[in-house]
Parts: structure tokens; C-alpha cells; sequence
């Protein structure tokens, strides 16, 4: 929510942001593909505060939660994921949607509704737990 918060209302900065959510919809037939996408579009998110320490923070965190997809892929297979990646596109094209009007309270209120929702189906799986993917 930071990083919305902070961002700076200009639209080329979200054309990063734009040709992500282009690329997870090319890529909603491909779990694999989706997640590495879908990660980069958090990233992307963060990037908008334009604050380099919020950043390099949510990357580190963001290079866990990958090895936790792909854990949790190769344990459930990659149809699992189907309604959940349909789901996050259209929270995607939302956001962009509400930012490119320059709502950032809309975009911040739509995208808290939205982690709200996935948390407990990204982070409720007993068989792929985070400890299992740490060294």
C-alpha cells in the first residue's frame, strides 16, 4: 500500500506496470510462466514509490515467495492455479485501470481487498510451508 501511496501520479511510470499485466494474460495458460510474471508485477508495484530500500526489500521477499510457487506448482500441478491466476489478472487490470485515472486511493483500496482475498489461498497450503524452501 506504500508504494501506491507514494507514488508520484505520472503515467509513464506505470507503462512497466501495463506491459506486465499484457504479459500475464499471454501467459494465463502457463502456471509456471504466470507466477514469474506475476511476481514481477508486485515488484513492479513496489518500484512505483519510487524508493529504492521498499524495493530491495519486497525483491528479497519476492525471490522466497518464488521458490514457494514453485514448490507449491510441483506439488499441486499447474491447473490448481487456474482460478487464482484468473483472479489476480483481473486485480491487475484493476489496479492499472484505477491508477491510470489517477485514483490511488481507489487503486489502494481495490489492491488491500485484493491481498485480503489471495492470502489465505497463497499462504494456507499444509504440504508447501515456507521452511521448506529456506537453505
Amino acid at each position: 500500500m506504500a508504494a501506491l501511496r507514494a507514488w508520484g501520479g505520472r503515467a509513464d511510470d506505470l507503462d512497466v506496470l501495463s506491459g506486465l499485466v499484457v504479459e500475464a494474460a499471454d501467459t494465463i495458460d502457463n502456471a509456471p510462466q504466470f507466477a514469474k510474471v506475476d511476481s514481477r508485477i508486485h515488484q513492479a508495484i513496489t518500484d512505483l514509490s519510487g524508493t529504492q530500500t521498499l524495493s530491495v526489500v519486497a525483491g528479497m521477499i519476492l525471490n522466497v515467495m518464488d521458490e514457494h510457487k514453485s514448490l507449491h506448482l510441483s506439488v499441486h500441478g499447474d491447473d490448481h492455479e487456474r482460478d487464482t491466476d484468473e483472479l489476480a489478472l483481473r486485480a491487475y487490470r484493476r489496479l492499472l485501470k484505477l491508477l491510470t485515472a489517477g485514483d490511488v486511493d481507489g487503486a489502494v483500496a481495490h489492491w488491500r481487498r485484493f491481498l485480503r482475498k489471495i492470502e489465505p489461498l497463497v499462504i494456507a497450503d499444509p504440504d508447501t510451508t515456507l521452511v521448506e524452501v529456506l537453505p
